[in-house]
């Protein structure tokens, strides 16, 4: 990947929830911003601003599976001015809706729970079952 791209991707994760601007990457890098939009696509096929939502999108995934904060909350503690624009993005990310992935996730969980409980019990039956044969009377 060509060196400025990586700069510029450095430069907007670190700088992602500043509202910034394709003309605050221009003056960091003193870049036109046209070179700027057409490098960055060449390079990751995406736009600035596809990359910066996909960037979003993805760091609001854990808020939404571990927590039960409102969908709005979500979207404005990962950046996005309403929860409208969130769930129109994060359905051309996810290809779902905000609320299904949270149930998806959350059913998961609760499967996976649900399975080590089943190992730790049978793991005890395991301990309690050689106990009584290391201790039954020959």
């Amino acid at each position: 990947m060509n060196e400025n791209v990586k700069n510029i991707i450095s430069y907007i994760n670190k700088n992602l929830y500043n509202n910034i601007k394709i003309s605050d990457i221009e003056n960091e890098f003193h870049y036109n911003k046209h070179y700027i939009m057409r490098l960055f696509k060449k390079e990751t096929g995406l736009t600035i601003t596809d990359y910066m939502n996909q960037v979003k999108i993805l760091n609001s995934l854990s808020q939404l599976s571990k927590t039960n904060d409102l969908i709005l909350k979500v979207a404005l503690d990962n950046g996005f001015n309403s929860q409208e624009y969130y769930c129109e993005i994060f359905y051309k990310v996810m290809n779902q809706t905000p609320s299904n992935y949270r149930k998806i996730s959350q059913n998961i969980k609760s499967t996976k729970i649900n399975e080590l409980k089943d190992i730790k019990e049978e793991i005890l039956r395991i301990k309690d079952y050689k106990v009584l044969t290391l201790n039954k009377p020959k």
